[in-house]
């Protein structure tokens, strides 16, 4: 069924078009998720340094609810409900989050250096993750970021 739109035929002996193929990019082609080089150091999708942690927490936004029209605002909220718990956890001095309870997984660590970053833009620092089987949670020493004016 031929609903008025050509397409062009290729086989496998035939060569894109050069107007059509995909720019080369050096390294490989950028696809939105930070990768680690292999001087084991992290890359945005523009080839700029980041931290481990921004390379975890731009893969958690960039995952965060793909299929949802409303994503910014779904973001905003899910930001401005973690800054809430953060400056409710700051009053005991122990950040604390649920993971998985068979190990941090790969999505709790982009969860978790999410908050940690969140965190830091709101003057507060988020120290090393500690894991709890039982409880199925992490936690960490949550301090208050002095000023250095």
């Amino acid at each position: 069924m031929n609903m008025g739109v050509e397409f062009p035929n290729f086989n496998k002996e035939e060569k894109m078009p050069a107007s059509q193929e995909r720019p080369k990019k050096p390294g490989g082609e950028l696809r939105g998720k930070p990768v680690q080089g292999p001087d084991e150091q992290w890359y945005n999708k523009f080839g700029e340094k980041i931290s481990q942690d921004e390379a975890y927490a731009e893969n958690y936004w960039g995952h965060f609810m793909p299929s949802a029209s409303d994503k910014s605002e779904r973001m905003e909220q899910a930001k401005m409900l973690m800054r809430e718990a953060i400056e409710s956890q700051a009053k005991t001095g122990l950040f604390r989050s649920f993971v998985d309870k068979t190990g941090i997984t790969e999505k709790d660590k982009c969860k978790l250096s999410a908050y940690r970053l969140i965190a830091k833009e709101i003057g507060y620092e988020i120290g090393q993750f500690k894991f709890n089987k039982d409880a199925g949670t992490v936690t960490a020493s949550l301090k208050k970021i002095e000023s250095q004016e």
